[in-house]
């Protein structure tokens, strides 16, 4: 199975990592406001002569000083899955999907990264099937938050223009319930993405394996119901301290430590 050959390289990317220096302080990094793009172009060059352990560490601490954008986590993932970290590969192109859901090549790497793992649970649907989640997979959350902002527009632009052109009322009243309809639907995925996220948020499993328990403590004080491996997809439904509770497709669930897992969205 062909492993990705390349990496991105991309002048927006630059500029973001620039702009991102000015507006920010960098701790990690205090040579001057050009440190950033100089690490993205040594990660790009590390990666390129196949110095892929030392390309991950770059890009790593790019991400550590507060930049999130879809090409860091795909070169970092591409980066990982040449390392053979499953794991850490599906967790960063997730994060890129994330940020660009429409892209193929993340896609594709995701899925080249997903049919090496030894469980495979993504055939079964780990993912819930709900409005959010589909149109999470078209747009994203800045995308979405736009398109409500331009629906709420032509209401009120429209709802004007009823008042002041009753002539043209008849065209006018499709277009206000056209509008109100999508905005509906635009809020309902939204909402519904965004309290899934918070409430049953999506990890990776990045040990090599972990025992999954059915309760919060070790295999000496609780059953192990089952066993997973680098890369599983799943969703945490309970935390205590030290554990947290995971949900897998067919009602399987059990506890596994939180160092054995990391989100896709927020802080692990």
């Amino acid at each position: 199975m062909k492993l990705p050959d390349k990496i991105r390289v991309t002048w927006p990317m630059l500029g973001l990592l620039l702009l991102v220096i000015f507006i920010f302080p960098l701790p990690l990094l205090a040579q001057g406001p050009n440190d950033l793009t100089q690490v993205m172009v040594e990660a790009n060059e590390r990666y390129q002569s196949g110095q892929f352990e030392r390309a991950a560490e770059l890009y790593e601490t790019i991400n550590a000083a507060g930049v999130q954008h879809s090409t860091v986590y795909y070169n970092l993932g591409n980066a990982y899955l040449q390392q053979g970290d499953l794991g850490r590969a599906i967790l960063n192109y997730r994060r890129a999907q994330r940020l660009d859901p429409r892209d193929g090549d993340i896609a594709n790497n995701l899925e080249l990264a997903r049919a090496q793992t030894i469980d495979k649970l993504q055939a079964s649907g780990v993912e819930q099937l709900n409005f959010g989640q589909i149109v999470g997979d078209w747009i994203t959350l800045e995308e979405t938050t736009v398109l409500l902002l331009v629906f709420w527009f032509l209401i009120c632009l429209s709802l004007s223009l009823y008042i002041v052109l009753p002539h043209r009322r008849s065209e006018l009243v499709w277009l206000i319930i056209s509008s109100v309809g999508l905005t509906i639907l635009m809020t309902a995925g939204l909402a519904s993405s965004l309290y899934i996220e918070d409430q049953t948020p999506t990890a990776v499993v990045v040990a090599s394996q972990v025992d999954v328990t059915d309760g919060p403590g070790p295999a000496d004080e609780f059953a192990v119901n089952f066993s997973l491996h680098a890369g599983a997809e799943v969703r945490i439904i309970d935390r205590r301290l030290g554990w947290r509770q995971i949900a897998l497709p067919g009602d399987l669930d059990g506890w596994v430590p939180n160092n054995t897992l990391s989100l896709v969205v927020g802080q692990s």
